[in-house]
C-alpha cells in the first residue's frame, strides 16, 4: 500500500484514482483516509479476459463438486447428517473430544 500526504493525494487525485494500487492517505503522520481500488476490468492491471473469468468459474465449481462428492462420503461412512457434522464447527459447543472441566 503506497503512503502519501493529504495535500499530496489532492493534487494527483487523478492519476491515483485511475490506479490499482491501494493508497494510504495521511496528514501529521496519521491516516487519515485509505482507498482501495476495487478491480472494475477498465485498470490495465486488473483486466481479466472472458475466457480467464470462464475458466476461473469452471475451476470452481469442479472444487465445489469435488467437496459435495466428499461431504456425500463422509455422511456415508459415519452415519453423520450435514447438520450433526456442522455442530462439530460450531465454536460455541464445547467438543466432544475436549475433557471434562474439573469442578
Amino acid at each position: 500500500m503506497k503512503r502519501v500526504p493529504a495535500d499530496e493525494f489532492a493534487r494527483h487525485a487523478a492519476e491515483y484514482l485511475k490506479g490499482a494500487e491501494p493508497v494510504s492517505v495521511e496528514k501529521d503522520g496519521e491516516v487519515i483516509g485509505r482507498y482501495v481500488p476495487r478491480p472494475n476490468g477498465h485498470v490495465v492491471n486488473d483486466t481479466v479476459s472472458d475466457e480467464e473469468r470462464r475458466r476461473r468459474k469452471a475451476e470452481g465449481r469442479a472444487a465445489f463438486a469435488r467437496l459435495r462428492s466428499v461431504l456425500q462420503e463422509v455422511y456415508a461412512e459415519t452415519g453423520l447428517t450435514e447438520d450433526e457434522l456442522a455442530e462439530y464447527f460450531d465454536m460455541t459447543k464445547p467438543s466432544p473430544y475436549d475433557p471434562e472441566p474439573e469442578s
